[in-house]
């Protein structure tokens, strides 16, 4: 079955369409289950999201029948076989939960990870609702398991689908804080950052009017200046007691929404925090102080005023992919909430 998988020429091309009304191919994550008739591939991460803001690398995820994690070897061993024969591929690099690697589709070359998962469903009996039903059993699977993080990947379709279901105005602002995000020089690993980030980003528009893309924006970047005493947690799809006691004390806390088991804030260091916290803080020092440029916003918030104008003189770097105006439409509300030059938030 694996093979097969991966015998389609070019590479992946028949199983990447991007989703109706999406542009942006680069940003994605199929979802391939192993099941009788294979099923059609399922464009999440993201673009699936929603949330793509620019080139990144696609993440595949491979639900496997009768085979349960961690994976053995032998898995990756027969990925790695089946790679091997696609026109373009080159590895780079395989870790305890993936392989990394690269395709070349003629002048266009793809990131992947390519993460197994287990299938816990008969997709006979579940076919219309596949999503929530493998999630169902996933986290009660979780619950008798040492390491519960190992699962992670098999609920990849849940945590696609809540973010999808997102309105508009929610998921402009996650665009804006993961480019945000973006510039923040930090030097150490942050795992799940950019999903963490989304996270706060959603959070910061619960239960709020609306109102400006300026003021959702400036909602996020309140939260992010108080990063420390993060409490989140979306109670859509587990309730509150099944978070293990030890995950529930831990602050600052994300809880992903899907996994009960992963606070992704967890481990994040005081040098990390810091940087978030004084971050958010110079944002917001300067919106309140009277922006130039709202651009002013998207770039690296830890250098020096000669860096910034260096990057301004470099085209290429530090922009954002404004194809929906995002800027122009910030600029405007900017103008209009500034009375004498100050926004008051």
């Amino acid at each position: 079955m694996i093979e097969e998988m991966f015998s389609q020429e070019p590479a992946f091309a028949g199983r990447m369409n991007p989703a109706e009304g999406v542009n942006d191919p680069l940003d994605k994550c199929m979802v391939i289950r192993e099941i009788q008739d294979h099923g059609a591939p399922q464009v999440g991460g993201s673009m699936g999201k929603g949330t793509a803001i620019g080139d990144t690398d696609f993440d595949v995820v491979v639900f496997l029948n009768d085979h349960e994690p961690p994976f053995r070897q032998r898995i990756f061993d027969k990925m790695l076989a089946a790679l091997k024969t696609v026109r373009g591929y080159s590895f780079i690099k395989k870790t305890r939960y993936s392989i990394r690697f690269k395709i070349r589709i003629n002048r266009l070359t793809l990131d992947f990870d390519l993460l197994p998962a287990q299938n816990l469903l008969d997709h006979a009996k579940h076919s219309s609702d596949m999503a929530r039903q493998q999630a169902v059993e996933v986290r009660h699977r979780m619950g008798n398991f040492a390491r519960p993080s190992v699962f992670s990947t098999s609920l990849a379709e849940q945590t696609i689908l809540f973010m999808k279901k997102k309105p508009d105005d929610v998921v402009k602002v996650i665009k804006l804080a993961r480019h945000w995000n973006q510039q923040i020089r930090i030097d150490e690993k942050v795992h799940g950052r950019s999903y963490m980030v989304e996270l706060v980003a959603a959070w910061a528009q619960k239960d709020q009017p609306v109102g400006s893309l300026f003021e959702r924006f400036v909602r996020f970047l309140r939260e992010m200046e108080d990063f420390s005493n993060l409490r989140i947690f979306f109670g859509h799809h587990y309730c509150k007691f099944s978070i293990p006691e030890d995950v529930w004390k831990q602050t600052p806390l994300v809880m992903d929404p899907c996994n009960p088991y992963n606070n992704l804030a967890e481990g994040i260091t005081p040098d990390v925090i810091e940087n978030f916290q004084s971050a958010a803080t110079r944002s917001l020092a300067m919106i309140k102080n009277g922006l130039k440029d709202v651009e002013d916003l998207f770039f690296a918030t830890d250098e020096s005023d000669d860096d910034q104008e260096e990057k301004y003189d470099n085209d290429d770097v530090g922009k954002f992919d404004d194809k929906h105006g995002f800027f122009d439409g910030l600029k405007r509300e900017y103008e209009c909430l500034m009375p004498g030059g100050r926004y008051n938030y």
